[in-house]
């Protein structure tokens, strides 16, 4: 199980800033159409 304060501790040190960072320019986002490749892409 996960300790609640550690927990919040993260949160608030890493996800906090990224999910900041993200509503600022929402183009850094990744989205699954962008990590998602064809086989022939891959082979390519």
């Amino acid at each position: 199980m996960i300790d609640p304060k550690n927990l919040e501790t993260w949160l608030h040190q890493k996800a906090g800033p990224a999910h900041d960072a993200l509503k600022a320019d929402s183009a850094r986002a990744v989205s699954a159409d962008r990590v998602r490749y064809t086989l022939n892409e891959l082979l390519a």
